[in-house]
């Protein structure tokens, strides 16, 4: 993925555009259990260092998740 330079801000970015210049991201995908936290922008990235089955999420947009470690 090629850097874009965003001429409103004068910054570059690796994010890859939406139109009118608006950043986008990956999703995001969760599994949470009482002991651990994993995130990824991938099912299968999780799944690929859990030896267990898991049941992942997608947060909604906007929703902001704290875990106390």
């Amino acid at each position: 993925m090629e850097a874009k330079h965003s001429p409103e801000k004068g910054v570059n970015s690796n994010l890859p555009t939406l139109g009118a210049g608006f950043p986008s991201a990956k999703p995001l995908v969760l599994y949470e259990s009482d002991d651990l936290v994993a995130m990824g922008s991938e099912e299968i990235a999780i799944r690929s260092v859990l030896p267990q089955e898991i049941d992942t999420y997608d947060p909604f947009d906007g929703e902001v998740k704290v875990w106390q470690i």
